[in-house]
């Protein structure tokens, strides 16, 4: 089956972003579960919930690389699952993370807080979404033939 240039596999999700997102969200949850131990002596009342406010922030963060995707709820969730994914073997090591309906809740954070934020970045932050492979523009961004500067070209003369 062929397809064109910038579909990938998942369809509507723009993989490299969704792969860079996860990749990031991972990195946080890594840093946030090293930097537990420390955070609980330093201040035991945010040891409390560190983890929790990482994985959120984690998810959060892979979540809103939409990139070019046509549905970025979908795609802010598949990369926040991806994120929590690839911390579950490190997780698997200690016994205390083995709770099945823990990993459910997590999970299901990971798909509503990866799914509302690459919502909210597609309705809020539309105009500043990553370049990516589905659409881009044919036309150099030195020649676009609204700004200023060649507005004043065009008076002088000048192309």
């Amino acid at each position: 089956m062929h397809r064109p240039s910038g579909e990938r596999a998942l369809g509507s999700i723009d993989t490299p972003n969704a792969v860079r997102g996860a990749s990031t969200g991972f990195t946080v949850l890594l840093l946030g579960g090293l930097l537990m131990p420390l955070v609980a002596t330093v201040a035991p009342p945010l040891g409390g919930v560190w983890l929790t406010a990482t994985a959120i922030l984690a998810f959060g963060i892979a979540g809103a690389r939409i990139g070019n995707s046509a549905l970025p709820a979908r795609h802010g969730a598949v990369a926040a699952v991806g994120s929590y994914l690839l911390i579950v073997p490190l997780l698997m090591m200690h016994s205390a993370s083995r709770d099945p309906l823990q990993m459910a809740m997590t999970l299901v954070a990971a798909i509503a807080v990866g799914a509302l934020t690459g919502w909210l970045k597609a309705r809020i932050g539309s105009d500043q979404r990553e370049p990516g492979p589905v659409a881009r523009s044919s036309a150099p961004p030195h020649r676009a033939s609204g700004t200023r500067v060649t507005q004043a070209r065009r008076r002088r003369g000048r192309r």
